[in-house]
């Protein structure tokens, strides 16, 4: 990586070191250079993410547990893991990915394919039959979504700020 390339990636990275006011907000950088440089210029950069003082690099599209393990081979210091469904990886264990030396893994669009699979599965259902009998044991419960949701402890905050005639 050239100077001026680690001058444009360091200062940022800089200033964001200097912005942390809270000594356990991790400061992560992501570096894509895998897919289009390979695997030794995405080590460099990781390196040099870590010598210019981030706390967690982390190499976009490390897909395969083997470009994750000889990251983390390579790389001193915690990394960041990306599991994606479109990865192969995906089917990884989280016990394969901190094997694998991995600090911290991320699911980052788990969670929405889950919600659109659900969506799908409850306007399928009221496509096919016009009614939701056939998967009403398959969706959640509008109590436990509100104890998701926090909505008691929001019901007691509200309840003590609004005015008599509101109670």
């Amino acid at each position: 990586m050239g100077a001026r390339l680690f001058l444009r990636i360091a200062l940022p990275l800089a200033a964001a070191l200097d912005a942390r006011t809270d000594s356990n907000f991790v400061i992560c950088a992501r570096t894509d250079a895998l897919s289009v440089l390979g695997r030794d210029a995405a080590i460099e950069r990781a390196q040099r993410y870590l010598e210019a003082g981030v706390d967690m690099p982390f190499v976009q599209g490390a897909d395969r547990i083997e470009d994750l393990r000889a990251i983390c081979a390579a790389v001193p210091g915690p990394q960041l893991a990306n599991i994606s469904q479109a990865a192969q990886v995906a089917g990884a264990s989280i016990a394969e990915i901190e094997e694998a030396g991995a600090a911290a893994v991320m699911y980052s669009i788990t969670t929405i394919l889950a919600a659109a699979g659900a969506v799908d599965l409850a306007l399928g259902a009221l496509k096919r039959d016009g009614k939701l009998s056939a998967i009403d044991v398959r969706l959640m419960t509008v109590e436990r979504y509100n104890e998701i949701c926090g909505l008691a402890a929001k019901e007691a905050q509200e309840s003590r700020y609004s005015t008599p005639s509101r109670r």
